[in-house]
Parts: C-alpha cells; sequence; structure tokens
C-alpha cells in the first residue's frame, strides 16, 4: 500500500515519495510498469464516490470485471441453453465479492514520422461489496481469492453492503450500474457472459428464465449511440488468433508486443493514470501501487525476448499455457508463468523466421549455391540444433527463470477486480489500436460479440423478433433510456 499514517514532520517526505512514484504512472515510452488502483469500500465510499462518478461520465469506455464466490457446474454444459439456465442458478445463489471498474478516457491519437501513439488517461477502482442475503460459497474459489492475498476479513468488515433484488433497487451498487448503463458508452469485458449475468442478476433484475430473453433484454444495454459491448477475449481468440486467451497471457503479450513497438517508432499506447486520490494525505490508505514490470532483460537486450533453455521449456505447465491455470498448481512442479510461456512461443517464432531467412538466403544467391550445399549436407543435425540455441540465447547470457526477482513478480500478479479490469481494457485498446488511429473508435464489427466455450461461433447479443422483453426489464429500462436520451452527441 502507499503510505501510511505520519506526523506532521514526515508529511512533506511523504508528499515527495509520492510525487516521485506519481512519474512511474505514465507510460509515454510505451513501458507500462505500475497499475494504480483506488479502493472503495465501507469506510471511504462517501467520499471517493463522487469522484468515480466523475471518472464515469468523463469516460470514453469502461472495462468491468467481477470476482465472484463461486462459479457454480455450468462449465460442464455444451448446449447453451443449459448452460445459460446453470449459470442463472449460479448467479441466484452465489454473490459478487469485488467488482472491478476501469473508466478510460481517449485523450488523443498521434500520427507522425517519430511519434505514433494512442492516449488515454485511466482511473482504476475496485470495490468491495458485500451481499447481504444468504449466499453460496465455493471452496476452491476461497482458497483462489486468498491465494491470490484477497482478505476476507475485510470484505466482511469493509465490503459495502447490497441486498439481491427485489430489494436491490435504491441501493448504491444498484445505482451504480444504472449510471453506467445511462452513459452509453462501450463496456469492456473478459469473457463476459458470466459477468453479464451476475450484473444483471445482483444489480439489475431478477434474471428471465430462458437464454433469449435474457439477450433481448441486454440488446437495450448496447444498442445506444455509442454504447455497444466488447469483449478482449473473443477479440483474441477470433480477431487476432491469439495462441492462448486466457486474461493474464492477453494483456502480457499486449504490453510486451506495446513496449516493442513503441521501440521501434510504430503505433503503440500510452497510458497515463489519475493521481487526484494518492495526492490526499487522508485516502493514501486507498490506493495501491501493484507492479506490472516486465521481466529484467527485456528491455535492455534491445527489446529481443530472454530466451528460455531446452530444460526450462520442459518446465512449463502445457495446462497453464493454454488455459491460465493448473487444477494441482500447488502440487504440480512445473512452472505456471505467463512471461516463460510467452518467450517460448517467441523462441519458436525465432526459429522459424531464422529457417525462412537462411532457405532464402540459400535459393537468392545462386553463385554460392554449391558451396552451401556442401556446407549444410556436412552438418549434423545436433550441430544445426546448438547453432540456433547459441544464436537464440546470447542477447542475455546468464538469466535464467528460477531468479529470484523474476519469480517475484509472479507472485505479485493479481487475480484482483480492479487490476483484471484494467487488464481487460489495456488489451482492447491495444488490439483495436488501428482502427482507433484511423477512428478513434472500436471496429463496430466485432461489437456486441461473446465468445462461448466449446464453440467455433460467438453469441451475438442482438434482439429477437419473435422473443417479447420482459415487463421488469421494460420499467427498470424506461429511465435509463430517458437519460440516454437527454445526451446531445
Amino acid at each position: 500500500m502507499v503510505g501510511v499514517k505520519q506526523g506532521p514532520a514526515s508529511l512533506g517526505r511523504s508528499k515527495d515519495r509520492l510525487d516521485n512514484l506519481v512519474q512511474r504512472f505514465r507510460s509515454a515510452t510505451g513501458r507500462l510498469s505500475s497499475i494504480i488502483v483506488t479502493e472503495i469500500n465501507k469506510n471511504n465510499y462517501e467520499r471517493l464516490w463522487p469522484l468515480m462518478m466523475i471518472s464515469i461520465k468523463e469516460a470514453s469506455f469502461i472495462s468491468i470485471d467481477l470476482e465472484l464466490s463461486g462459479l457454480g457446474n455450468f462449465r460442464g454444459k455444451k448446449d447453451i441453453n443449459e448452460r445459460y439456465s446453470a449459470i442463472r442458478e449460479t448467479a441466484r445463489t452465489y454473490s459478487v465479492v469485488s467488482l472491478g471498474i476501469s473508466a478510460f478516457k481517449f485523450i488523443k491519437r498521434k500520427e507522425t514520422r517519430m511519434k505514433k501513439r494512442i492516449k488515454f488517461k485511466c482511473q482504476v477502482f475496485n470495490l468491495l461489496t458485500f451481499c447481504m442475503d444468504p449466499f453460496v460459497v465455493e471452496p476452491s474459489s476461497l482458497q483462489f481469492l486468498v491465494g491470490n492475498k484477497f482478505d476476507l476479513n475485510r470484505l466482511v468488515k469493509e465490503g459495502v453492503s447490497y441486498g439481491l433484488l427485489p430489494n436491490a433497487q435504491g441501493n448504491s451498487l444498484s445505482l451504480l450500474w444504472e449510471s453506467i448503463l445511462e452513459q452509453d458508452i462501450p463496456l469492456v469485458f473478459h469473457n463476459g457472459f458470466v459477468d453479464l449475468a451476475f450484473l444483471y442478476q445482483h444489480f439489475y433484475e431478477d434474471l428471465p428464465e430462458n437464454l433469449s430473453e435474457f439477450i433481448t433484454n441486454i440488446s437495450d444495454w448496447f444498442s445506444g449511440q455509442r454504447g455497444c459491448l466488447y469483449d478482449s477475449k473473443y477479440f483474441a481468440e477470433y480477431c487476432i488468433r491469439m495462441k492462448a486467451s486466457f486474461l493474464e497471457y492477453v494483456f502480457r503479450k499486449c504490453q510486451r508486443d506495446n513496449a516493442v513497438e513503441a521501440s521501434y517508432l510504430r503505433l503503440y499506447v500510452s497510458i497515463e493514470f489519475d493521481d487526484s486520490v494518492s495526492k490526499v494525505f487522508s485516502l493514501m490508505n486507498a490506493t495501491e501501487i501493484v507492479d506490472c514490470r516486465l521481466p529484467e532483460g527485456f528491455y535492455e537486450a534491445d527489446i529481443k525476448i530472454n530466451f528460455p533453455s531446452k530444460e526450462e521449456r520442459k518446465d512449463i505447465c502445457s495446462k497453464y499455457a493454454s488455459y491460465g491455470f493448473c487444477n494441482s498448481r500447488e502440487d504440480c512442479p512445473l512452472l505456471h508463468n505467463v512471461d516463460a510461456v510467452l518467450d517460448n512461443e517467441a523462441m519458436k517464432q525465432s526459429k522459424i523466421r531464422m529457417r525462412r531467412r537462411r532457405r532464402y538466403e540459400f535459393y537468392s544467391n545462386t553463385d554460392q549455391m554449391e558451396e552451401r550445399t556442401e556446407h549444410l549436407s556436412g552438418t549434423s543435425d545436433n550441430e544445426q540444433s546448438d547453432d540456433f540455441k547459441s544464436e537464440e540465447l546470447s542477447c542475455d547470457e546468464g538469466w535464467h527463470y528460477n531468479n529470484k526477482p523474476y519469480l517475484k513478480r509472479s507472485e505479485i500478479g493479481c487475480h484482483r477486480a480492479g487490476v483484471d479490469s484494467f487488464m481487460t481494457g489495456f488489451s482492447l485498446i491495444y488490439m483495436s489500436r488501428m482502427a482507433l488511429l484511423r477512428t478513434g473508435k472500436f471496429d463496430a464489427e466485432c461489437a456486441n460479440k461473446l465468445p462461448i466455450p466449446g464453440k467455433t461461433i460467438p453469441l451475438i447479443i442482438r434482439k429477437y423478433e419473435h422473443v417479447q422483453k420482459t415487463a421488469e426489464h421494460l420499467e427498470r429500462w424506461k429511465p435509463i433510456q430517458s437519460e440516454r436520451d437527454k445526451k446531445v452527441y
């Protein structure tokens, strides 16, 4: 945490330290190293609530993430309607323990011969939320939360309380969700189907009985002049075709690629965090600096990747590399580190590029064809493998994944709703940077589409002509639509 209560003699030093920290909150060179998060709880929400509402009203788009008390048993359902029924039951019996909101404000886009940049200002909020109605808790979810430094005692003592519907109308979190919908701006999720169901059930209305009614109802949420839904997992899977699509992988890959793009004077994303809360001494304890630096040697080696050795590549857990989790993580002896996964992929791509370049050079240089042929025929497979290894690992000799700084950053990693919401928003910005440079908007072709596990096509959020919207939704939606109609674009 940033700062603790101090006497008047040390107040000046605290402010100087904060001024130095604020310099780290800007990524003008594309090197994002820290995320500043403001926590809202029962003790400070009266003071911080107005700031959050201002950030929401000024935002160009908002990214959202939820931490839940459990996920139920919907994951094995292949039929989409059966899956929705299971998710509906889960949303009715489990609770939201943390709500992450990142408000991104578009600042400018710049394209010159020496600089191509898209700049956003961001304010990240992490709301502790405590449901006052009985709810179910999964032991595995508790282990996951505690393993990621989530304090359950603080949740009970300091969580902002809310009640399940129909009593939720009028409480602060229900009003917060109404205010977000009234802004008529893009909302961004990562694998957002479950999050949408929980938001609907806990902060809006009781979930409809069938999927078609649910989709038809929420189509109003994302059918305004600007308001629509984007999913960073959908972008990663369907648009970018990344090898994996779990959030930490997508964010880390975008963060690394963004640093490389900036170093070569290509289009990159710059983020400036709003540090206004950290400047208020009485609210310093509400501000947390989350370390998200890239591994040592990433920048120093001319933005080349620190390739893992052959032994280290074998130590990477294949399930973690594909899905971002391992059921036996506590007992699994293999490496669960997203940077190791990405470095391994970069090494494979480097080998492919090396082979292509050598093949091109071989056929283009006809004068030395015979000499090259003799050389290649006289080289054993083992010698060729050693050549590749010596070239690829020369960028940072002696660097290994077992170094303590590397593992320390891995342990810092943060499954918090606020941090996850920022990672979601940043990833979408980077993956959409070309569209943002040209039009200042996200690609409309990718809007209102949610990825569904096991399906080759996404779930499209749209109004079904043969399905009527529920009466409860129409009543709740009317004042929200009225506020949207007042906006002038």
